[in-house]
């Protein structure tokens, strides 16, 4: 008979010894829900190819180019976005090939570009860099004035159909170094 009190008694301090230890934890534990607020802003720009110094004329494709000739082209990027950004571009001179997109490496070997504003960078990492940050609605000296195309291009690409391509990025400036090559920038560039 001793056998079956001490079962109870078991049983009963152990679920007294649960609901005691439950009760710390649940002393100790707490939760507080918080809430804070985080805006994030848009970064935007758009770039503007010119023929002109003005910039009244916009560029156009060019065909049947000659070698050795100088054409006015007239690169620039405006900050269209509410925020202070860092500017970078990258060119590239693209061949179509039997269907197929290649891009010419070297560009220097075969493109002049005429005098860049005194505020772009070039770096070694291939991008040319705006020195200092844009703010809205503010817009940068032009990359490049003019572009010519060396005759060796032509001598080595007869006949064939070029892409010339600027990419532009931005990024955020606050937060975010204190200028364009210390800043971090995405695979994307943005």
């Amino acid at each position: 008979m001793r056998h079956r009190t001490k079962a109870p008694a078991l049983l009963l301090f152990g679920i007294l010894l649960f609901l005691t230890m439950t009760g710390s934890v649940a002393y100790f534990v707490t939760t507080q829900p918080t809430h804070n607020l985080i805006t994030t802003s848009s970064v935007g720009i758009a770039l503007l190819d010119r023929a002109d110094p003005t910039g009244a004329v916009p560029f156009n494709s060019l065909e049947n180019i000659n070698p050795n000739t100088l054409y006015s082209k007239i690169p620039y990027i405006e900050n269209v976005g509410p925020e202070p950004v860092w500017i970078r571009a990258r060119l590239s001179l693209i061949r179509r090939d039997e269907d197929r997109d290649a891009e010419i490496p070297d560009l220097a070997s075969f493109i002049e570009l005429g005098e860049p504003g005194t505020h772009w960078l070039n770096s070694e990492d291939g991008f040319y860099y705006y020195a200092s940050a844009l703010a809205s609605s503010e817009t940068t000296e032009p990359l490049f004035t003019s572009i010519t195309f060396r005759e060796t291009l032509i001598e080595l690409y007869p006949n064939t159909e070029f892409t010339f391509t600027i990419d532009a990025y931005a990024t955020q400036v606050k937060n975010n170094g204190t200028s364009p090559t210390n800043a971090t920038w995405t695979e994307e560039g943005v």
